[in-house]
């Protein structure tokens, strides 16, 4: 009796053992609809907001989603690069997904994909038949990315994805949805793109409408997908025919189908559930979002009972802007799922707190539509100015009546160049600043008035108060402010571009390795008496700057504290003329080695999810990732030369270069004297130049910090060389 008790327990307990067990970590109710509207921009939602209905944009928060992809930005290589959290490309007809009933080729689309991939397909669902085309596009993109990661993840959790809509123009199949949600396979479990996700409209383009009330009962069905991807390709459709269309008819239509959005959205909106997250956002801005220069899409967040708040993305570490490497991150941690290692971007949240957006976008799309013509003109002016400087030296007559007018006015211009970093540092202050002449005209006015109050001092005063003026503001930007300046000034990063989100970029970087260099020469020229209370002020200068640029919650610049460390040793021996001596170089490879280390421990601190982006690297070198750390060295290798080749900071450069070669040797002798009467300005000058080469060798933009970081060497010696007047066969030349 007893023996059949214990085996009926025994076999009792097998079967609870075998019952699978839902896992606590992964709530399998909650669910994603990320809604893309392809060629929706910024302005567009501006619009829906004066629409009536439109009071779903107050249960989420807006904000600006950053495009930048392995290639050119466009719809195919962002949807890839959202479906991966990794920047990547794809070949235009990537887009041509399928049901896998689908006929064509006289077979069907799982055929078709079995024929190309040589993989079957066992179960109903999508197809994107150019999946190994993608792969093949991304070998050689320098990221290494997997196409699908999104869709994978999911799966490798027992978790399907569905897509629902397409953008299909007449017969061109168009579906942006499966290259988000599909797994490395190039597989969907569900969804529809087909035409039945269309309905008939002979007063739209192409005849054809998205069936809005098709999409919604989908989505209601939709019970097993915990992703579902839901493509609004009206917009889209309406782009590609603006061409033929009539301007009033266009916008007409456009009017229409934001109408129809906007409805699509409220009624979503009201349905959603507290185990939903609705994210909107567009793959790719309109033509004419691009064409004026609004090259951020939109991206609206709505979590159950949210207030409106503030984006935020350790990715950006910017209010309300996002990247299209988040949106990955962002929907595998509302599932509670792991986000893989290979995702570049961060999970979005929402913060409480207020923010003007709308304020915030008009200031970034103002700097990314105007940076290229003021900095063009800027450049355009540092480098005539520096030419003429230069000619004007060699070539003026000093009896001339009009010589002493004309030096005058080149070294007012020349201060006006030095003084030039730090107007653009501080315009961000002015925000009525909304046309190029207007700011190029409080550029001038501010800078000459700079000028003209510091002109009249000695040089050591003047070239202290310029330089000082131009390293301080910056430190106590980022000190105190976390780059609030920086981050709006055209010397600044740029959101659009991307190429860079916080901490200190190459041009300012550049700017206070030179200015405080100079600084510090020009203090040494001015109390040579008292050395050693110089030298603990330039220790305690350099060492604070140095952990600013090494520091991930400053500067988090690596290609900077190298520069830094170069820069600054180099400038400390030379300009107290240290003899490097075992003792010196003992504490010296000390110093350099603590810097590494505290740089290298400062970054790795902390867990994935909030490191900078040097941060991550380091793990990833500590991991072995060798071909990631390959693919990064590569990608800075070729952004360097490539800017090398178009930059116009490049012919700053180069020019300076130039220019320095022939002022060293023409007069003759001249540098011999310079040394002799202000031999602290000709060491802090040798200083300035490692540091430009340093600059040039060891970022990813290097021309451009060498380039900044030089003008504080080329502006003041030819400065000096205008105010002491030294001419080709000076008697002061031969008689020394």
């Amino acid at each position: 009796m007893n023996r059949n008790w214990l085996s009926t327990i025994m076999v009792f307990c097998c079967l609870i053992l075998s019952i699978p067990i839902e896992t606590s970590a992964m709530d399998r109710t909650k669910r994603v609809i990320l809604v893309l509207a392809n060629h929706l921009s910024l302005e567009d939602i501006r619009q829906i907001e004066g629409l009536p209905d439109a009071n779903w944009l107050n249960k989420g928060t807006i904000g600006a989603m950053n495009l930048r992809t392995a290639g050119k930005i466009n719809g195919v290589n962002n949807a890839i690069t959202i479906g991966s959290g990794v920047r990547a490309i794809g070949p235009n007809n990537a887009v041509e997904s399928y049901m896998t009933s689908d006929e064509l080729h006289a077979t069907s689309a799982k055929d078709w994909y079995r024929q190309l991939t040589g993989h079957e397909v066992t179960q109903e669902g999508i197809v994107v038949p150019g999946i190994q085309s993608i792969l093949e596009s991304n070998r050689s993109s320098g990221y290494t990315m997997s196409a699908g990661l999104l869709g994978e993840t999911l799966r490798q959790h027992g978790l399907q994805a569905a897509a629902y809509g397409n953008s299909d123009v007449g017969e061109k199949k168009i579906r942006f949805a499966p290259l988000i949600a599909m797994d490395q396979r190039g597989l969907l479990n569900g969804g529809d793109i087909s035409l039945n996700t269309n309905r008939e409209a002979p007063d739209r383009v192409y005849g054809v409408v998205t069936d809005y009330d098709y999409l919604l009962k989908k989505i209601e069905e939709d019970k097993q997908s915990s992703l579902l991807t839901v493509e609004l390709g009206d917009l889209y459709r309406l782009s590609s025919a603006k061409e033929m269309m009539d301007a009033q008819q266009f916008q007409t239509t456009k009017l229409m189908a934001l109408t129809e959005l906007n409805r699509f959205m409220k009624t979503l909106v009201e349905q959603q559930t507290e185990s939903q997250m609705i994210l909107l956002l567009a793959p790719m801005v309109s033509p004419d979002a691009e064409q004026s220069r609004s090259m951020m899409a939109p991206f609206v967040q709505m979590n159950p009972n949210q207030e409106q708040g503030i984006l935020s993305s350790s990715t950006t570490r910017q209010p309300n802007i996002v990247t299209n490497v988040d949106i990955a991150p962002t929907i595998l941690s509302w599932l509670e799922l792991p986000v893989p290692q290979q995702m570049m971007g961060r999970p979005i949240t929402t913060i409480a707190g207020q923010a003007d957006f709308w304020k915030d976008w008009t200031s970034i799309k103002h700097i990314y539509a105007t940076r290229s013509d003021v900095l063009t003109g800027y450049v355009t002016f540092q480098i005539v100015i520096l030419i003429l400087a230069t000619a004007f030296w060699y070539f003026s007559k000093p009896n001339h009546v009009f010589y002493r007018t004309g030096n005058a006015l080149i070294r007012f211009l020349l201060l006006l160049i030095t003084l030039s970093p730090f107007l653009f540092l501080i315009l961000p202050l002015f925000p009525f600043l909304f046309s190029v002449r207007w700011t190029v005209l409080f550029l001038l006015t501010l800078g000459m008035g700079l000028a003209a109050a510091v002109i009249r001092l000695s040089f050591p005063w003047i070239f202290l108060i310029v330089s000082v003026v131009n390293w301080l503001p910056i430190l106590i930007d980022g000190l105190l402010f976390d780059s609030m300046l920086m981050k709006r000034s055209y010397l600044g990063y740029d959101s659009v571009i991307g190429a860079r989100f916080y901490g200190i970029g190459n041009e300012y970087m550049g700017v206070v390795i030179g200015s405080s260099i100079l600084s510090l020469a020009m203090l040494l020229e001015l109390t040579k008496w008292r050395e050693k209370w110089v030298k603990q002020i330039s220790v305690f200068v350099f060492g604070l700057y140095l952990l600013f640029f090494a520091l991930p919650r400053w500067g988090t610049n690596a290609g900077g504290a190298i520069t830094a460390m170069t820069a600054y040793s180099a400038s400390f021996f030379r300009l107290f003329d240290v003899r490097l001596n075992r003792r010196y170089f003992f504490w010296g490879v000390c110093a350099v080695v603590i810097s590494i280390g505290v740089m290298f421990m400062a970054n790795v601190v902390g867990d994935d999810q909030t490191q900078s982006h040097i941060g991550r690297a380091m793990t990833k070198l500590m991991q072995g990732d060798l071909l990631e750390i390959k693919n990064i060295i590569q990608r800075k290798l070729e952004m360097n030369w490539k800017l090398i080749g178009v930059s116009a900071w490049s012919k700053v450069f180069i020019t300076s270069i130039l220019l320095l070669g022939f002022i060293c040797y023409r007069p003759f002798g001249m540098i011999h004297i310079f040394a002799q009467q202000r031999p602290y300005v000709i060491r802090g000058f040798f200083g300035i130049a490692i540091g430009a080469v340093t600059a040039l060798l060891v970022n990813d933009s290097g021309i451009v910090a060498a380039a900044t970081t030089i003008i504080y060497m080329i502006a003041p010696m030819l400065f000096l060389g205008l105010q002491e007047g030294f001419k080709p066969h000076d008697d002061r030349l031969t008689n020394d």
